[in-house]
């Protein structure tokens, strides 16, 4: 699911699994309905949403009882300094990329951007227990830069 027709054009063409639906539709305001999803899941989506609550509600209401969100998506310290260091660090390593790849810096430095509006790897969880989730926990990877977050529908 995205709201950009050209990722879904392209995700199409990546793959050939015929039991894979794709739609063109807004995070925060699921067609689908109730407890109809064992698994929601998303990777480098989530900082995206332009109401992070809205979007987690939304994903609470579609799974089942007992069904888990999964999500990989970049992540920072809830140490003010440490959060600073990783937001340049990653302004600095995405405009490396965006130079190497597309001959052009500013092309991944959106994700340092906006990352800094996004929860940081304690406050996620805690949004999301507000939310209703159980079992919320977040394994860190690349020293803390990115974060595997899992949670659970209570029964």
């Amino acid at each position: 699911m995205d709201l950009n027709p050209d990722m879904l054009r392209r995700a199409k063409a990546r793959t050939d699994l015929s039991n894979i639906r794709f739609h063109l539709e807004n995070m925060n305001a699921l067609p689908f309905d109730d407890a109809s999803y064992d698994i929601v899941t998303g990777g480098y989506a989530l900082r995206n949403s332009p109401h992070l609550p809205t979007t987690f509600k939304e994903m609470f209401r579609v799974l089942k009882p007992g069904g888990t969100a999964a999500f990989l998506e970049f992540s920072t310290s809830p140490s003010r300094r440490l959060r600073m260091i990783q937001l340049r660090l990653l302004g600095a390593w995405g405009g490396f990329w965006g130079w190497i790849f597309h001959r052009n810096p500013e092309v991944y430095s959106y994700i340092a951007k906006s990352l800094s509006f996004y929860p940081d790897f304690v406050a996620l969880p805690r949004m999301m227990t507000g939310i209703g989730f159980r079992r919320v926990h977040q394994k860190k990877l690349l020293l803390g830069m990115l974060a595997l977050t899992f949670a659970q529908k209570g029964r």
